[in-house]
């Protein structure tokens, strides 16, 4: 039987996301196959996986001036090279004991640190084992270039552009799209969604969302938008932000706009395909999905690093608008839908600009690899 192993960091997270969506697009294809999907660091040590996952929020919280800087920095990438090697050293002995004992035909990252310690197991073993990095935001920064790397997928011409400026080989690359469940390119029952909602299904629906954290001026955001003078209702997805969920509910016997508050959910794509417009950062998987099902998007407080550079690409591309608080975002907002022709404009943008089969091209992608191992 073939076994592949696919790997990523933090659960409930766009890299988490992209492996479930390229486990299930294999699965597809290759039924007998045995296939391993582990959050690595959680693997290699829980309690460390904890320590990272908080430090991370909390430097995007408080200082985020820090990660603008440290992300895809070559010189910081240099300097923290032995840092690296000595976490490398650290969860390597896990690392071969899930090698060994599960001995897949080929290893899929869709996060850059587990993709560098698999690549300097390669190195030290000297293993010919195919080895996939995934990238699921547009841009890809230098924590994700590895000579052991065999193939890339990423999202987009200029991502492969990018990569080939920073010495990686073209053959080594090839354009996917981001790795999102196949169901975002499917049609969903409209009227079915919006009933179960207790939501209307001729006003205009604005989806709010904050990734999964839910993060970003959403509070600020909803009273905006419940302000404006314009028929509207909106779906608003707090995911695990639990007191941003309260604090709305609080308030919704208050708001003069139709609104359905949810935490975080396994269904987006369902809120997606009633909505019009969403207004959300600028998340890799989430403005993918948001492309697939061809909303015009709105983007609002994004952090610096991948997201920052993933709303340049998309607001270039004329795919979306940036509109930083709450204020900014009513008034594009309110554009857009006394705007007919311009929604339409930047929804048939989206829909262009979408790769809804990412995951299954990506799939084929492991296949000949496998196969060829």
């Amino acid at each position: 039987m073939k076994r592949v192993l696919l790997l990523y960091i933090f659960e409930r997270t766009g890299h988490h996301l992209a492996a479930q969506a390229l486990e299930k697009a294999i699965r597809e294809r290759e039924k007998n196959w045995n296939l391993l999907t582990v959050n690595f660091l959680g693997y290699a040590n829980p309690h460390l996986n904890q320590v990272i996952q908080s430090g991370y929020l909390s430097l995007l919280h408080n200082t985020p001036e820090i990660w603008d800087y440290l992300y895809d920095n070559p010189k910081v990438a240099r300097r923290i090279s032995g840092v690296k090697e000595f976490i490398n050293k650290l969860k390597s002995g896990k690392l071969e004991e899930l090698l060994d004992s599960f001995s897949p035909k080929t290893v899929i990252c869709t996060q850059a640190f587990p993709c560098g310690v698999v690549a300097a197991y390669k190195e030290k073993r000297k293993k010919n084992l195919p080895l996939i990095g995934v990238i699921t935001d547009y841009v890809a920064h230098c924590y994700w270039l590895y000579d052991q790397v065999d193939y890339y997928a990423v999202p987009h011409e200029t991502t492969k552009n990018d990569l080939i400026k920073k010495g990686i080989a073209a053959r080594k690359i090839r354009v996917t799209g981001i790795s999102i469940d196949p169901k975002f390119g499917k049609k969903q029952d409209r009227e079915r969604i919006v009933k179960g909602i207790n939501l209307s299904p001729n006003l205009p629906t604005v989806l709010i969302m904050g990734g999964g954290q839910g993060l970003g001026p959403i509070e600020e955001i909803v009273d905006s938008l419940d302000a404006l003078p314009l028929p509207l209702q909106m779906v608003i997805v707090t995911g695990l932000n639990k007191s941003l969920r309260e604090n709305l509910e609080e308030k919704k016997g208050e708001m003069t706009k139709p609104v359905h508050i949810t935490g975080y959910v396994d269904n987006i794509e369902e809120f997606m395909e009633i909505s019009d417009i969403i207004v959300t950062k600028s998340g890799g998987l989430t403005t993918a999905e948001a492309l697939a099902k061809g909303l015009a998007i709105v983007i609002a407080g994004c952090l610096p690093g991948q997201e920052e550079r993933n709303s340049r690409f998309l607001v270039d591309e004329g795919a979306a608008i940036k509109a930083d608080g709450g204020k900014k975002v009513a008034v594009v907002v309110s554009e857009l839908l006394s705007n007919p022709r311009r929604l339409s404009s930047l929804q048939a943008k989206a829909r262009e600009l979408s790769s809804p089969d990412a995951s299954l091209e990506i799939a084929e992608m492991v296949m000949e690899t496998v196969n060829s191992s």
